[in-house]
């Protein structure tokens, strides 16, 4: 096995542990269009719908923006998720 070999054969095995070591993406929860709700899994149901009226001031105009909650990860604790087109 030539050098070059052996690193890109080693590369390839970093890469699939990587890849099984990674956790599985969650789905995305559907939700209604033009709204925004948490959905963090370990809030318990009266502060998810506390942090969803937070998500809709965030997210939604005239108070916020949509780019501001893309992905769950850009609202921390809430996770929020918000309904789009297409969804």
């Amino acid at each position: 096995m030539k050098a070059g070999d052996a690193a890109a054969a080693a590369a390839a095995a970093a890469a699939a542990a990587a890849a099984a070591a990674a956790p599985p993406t969650a789905a995305m929860p559907k939700v209604a269009m033009g709204k925004c709700v948490a959905t963090n899994p370990t809030l318990d149901a009266g502060a998810i719908k506390q942090w969803s009226g937070w998500c809709e001031d965030q997210c939604k105009p005239p108070s916020g923006k949509p780019e501001n909650c893309m992905t769950p990860e850009m609202t921390g604790a809430a996770a929020c998720v918000c309904g789009r087109a297409g969804a």
